[in-house]
């Protein structure tokens, strides 16, 4: 008998979930340079790059089923993740520091509604 992984219904929604987000980035001009990259225990979602604007873009993808109130991540989270996409980075863009972006989905995971904050935190060294 072979055995089958098969991901938790929370893993499989996560997968969704980042697959909505990169045709949402690659709709406006981003290439995906990494996804569910790792450093340490931080995960970068996905590392995106836009060769017109030279933005390179750190995304953390959040679901909910549901609205939610607060920010489903807090800054000591935020700043792994963006330590982590810093060590990440192509040589190519090495000179080019990521922003951190979130990226909220929710609602029916077949044509979810999605929000994308910046700037919610600043740069950190």
């Amino acid at each position: 008998m072979v055995a089958i992984f098969l991901p938790s219904k929370r893993r499989w929604a996560g997968f969704r979930a980042e697959a909505h987000a990169i045709v949402h980035f690659e709709q406006q001009g981003y290439h995906l340079i990494s996804q569910n990259g790792r450093v340490g225990r931080a995960e970068v979602d996905l590392l995106l790059w836009n060769p017109d604007s030279q933005r390179l873009l750190a995304v953390e993808v959040k679901y909910r089923s549901r609205n939610w109130e607060q920010l489903p991540l807090n800054p000591r989270q935020a700043r792994r993740i963006y330590r982590a996409a810093r060590q990440l980075r192509p040589d190519a863009l090495r000179t080019h520091e990521p922003e951190f972006v979130l990226c909220v989905l929710s609602g029916d995971l077949e044509s979810p509604q999605i929000q994308v904050f910046a700037n919610i935190w600043e740069s950190w060294d």
